[in-house]
């Protein structure tokens, strides 16, 4: 089997477990702090793992093997809660590239759930004489919790491919965000660049420019017209 040596968010790293069980007891091949907890148990007698025999504490050898991926779907989840709200109020191309690590993870992963989950539902369904018949509801339970933990693989990897689209979704609302600005501040200088246009053009006979009033009633003018177009822009809720 393999469980997680590290296990942060963006690198997973495995190490190597090997069980072996036999009448009289099992060998385990790996790194011993993984099972510190039974082996305090063993050494103070606490719990089932003395009365139940070798084929016990081999299930239970294999949930501590399962236990650092648990703890990192924990920490995971947590991680794409914060990281659905940052995709919400502040995207970013970070942001895609932190669910592509955590994607690639996750099949890294699946790659090496999965065929513990097959080995198990063959032992659950072997007749060795090695597992004993009361316990073979816990070899169930272990199945069990591989299997949920493939299920919560799945479903946070589902949840990554949510908050991609999210992502895609919320940089193309900025982008009507800011085109629906720079398309109002078009609309109300069009006619105000129409009006300075017509009287920039210089031709001799232009009766308006020598009237007195005219400077500051084409100023009135185009003050109007832009007050005007940005009141109806606001009662049609342009933006």
């Amino acid at each position: 089997m393999h469980t997680l040596k590290s296990s942060k968010l963006e690198r997973v790293e495995f190490a190597q477990v090997g069980l072996v069980v036999h009448a009289h007891g099992v060998v385990s091949l790996g790194d011993a702090r993984l099972f510190e907890g039974l082996v305090d148990r063993l050494v103070t007698s606490r719990g089932l793992i003395r009365a139940k025999g070798p084929d016990y504490l081999f299930v239970r050898l294999i949930e501590s093997v399962l236990k650092p991926y648990e703890n990192y779907f924990d920490e995971l989840e947590l991680a794409l809660d914060a990281l659905e709200a940052e995709v919400v109020h502040r995207p970013s191309q970070r942001i895609v590239v932190k669910i592509l690590k955590v994607k690639r993870q996750l099949s890294l992963l699946r790659r090496h759930l999965t065929p513990l989950r097959d080995v198990l539902s063959s032992l659950e369904a072997s007749t060795h004489p090695l597992i004993k018949r009361e316990n073979r509801p816990y070899v169930r339970d272990v199945r069990g919790k591989v299997q949920a933990l493939n299920e919560r693989l799945d479903a946070q990897r589902s949840l990554l491919e949510s908050l991609e689209s999210l992502h895609v979704s919320s940089v193309g609302q900025r982008t009507n965000d800011v085109m629906r600005i720079l398309t109002v501040f078009s609309a109300v200088f069009m006619p105000l660049t129409f009006i300075v246009g017509v009287y920039g053009m210089n031709f001799t006979w232009m009766p308006e420019l020598e009237w007195p009033w005219a400077y500051p009633a084409v100023w009135g003018l185009m003050l109007l017209i832009a007050g005007s177009m940005v009141w109806w822009m606001r009662q049609k809720k342009f933006w």
